[in-house]
């Protein structure tokens, strides 16, 4: 798996956020999103996904129709987010990689510094979502979307947040009601205060 690295260098980053791209699209894609933010000494790693997708089918198809790419997906970040340590990580994706960020969340809680999923939810059919466990204390999680997404319901959006939230999770949500697939202005806005409070949070 090709990894982009923009920033400062893992071991000398304070913090270090991995963002997951969306479908048909790459590393080189999602890393302009780090453009959106300041400063020198945070490390940005995005991986690219094996022909420009994480998994085949939709999100909310059954999950086997997704697999075994689906969890060779989850595996392969997981590895890439144990070379560091948790409270300097920040996992975040858009659209596909939004949607297997809130997978890994759900199913294969780690410890973490935040998280950000940009038009994504819970992967599976409704009567697939993973069971709550209580896995999180606090941890930051933004979830942003337009409610008028043509590839991702406000339903599931809504289910996604409620769910990270009975595990624990502080979940910030920013919704828009114009049909839109993209990461916002006002979603980046978000992102960026709360990375700054994780920053702060890291500096006490």
């Amino acid at each position: 798996m090709k990894v982009l690295l923009h920033g400062a260098e893992p071991d000398q980053a304070k913090l270090i956020v991995i963002l997951l791209h969306g479908r048909g699209a790459s590393g080189e894609d999602i890393m302009g999103l780090s453009q959106e933010f300041e400063g020198d000494d945070i490390c940005w790693l995005a991986p690219t996904a094996m022909n420009g997708a994480w998994y085949p089918s939709r999100f909310m198809d059954r999950r086997a129709a997704n697999e075994p790419y689906l969890s060779i997906s989850v595996e392969q970040i997981k590895g890439l987010m144990a070379q560091f340590p948790g409270e300097r990580l920040v996992l975040g994706g858009f659209s596909q990689g939004a949607c297997l960020t809130a997978d890994i969340l759900a199913r294969h809680p780690q410890p973490l510094a935040g998280a950000w999923i940009f038009s994504g939810g819970l992967i599976g059919t409704d009567e697939e979502l993973p069971e709550v466990t209580s896995s999180y204390n606090g941890l930051p999680v933004t979830l942003s979307g337009s409610l008028q997404d043509p590839h991702i319901p406000a339903e599931r959006m809504k289910t996604t947040a409620e769910h990270l939230g009975a595990m624990g999770a502080r979940v910030e949500t920013l919704h828009y009601d114009f049909p839109s697939h993209q990461i916002a202005a006002e979603e980046a806005d978000l992102a960026r205060e709360a990375l700054q409070r994780i920053r702060q949070r890291i500096d006490a």
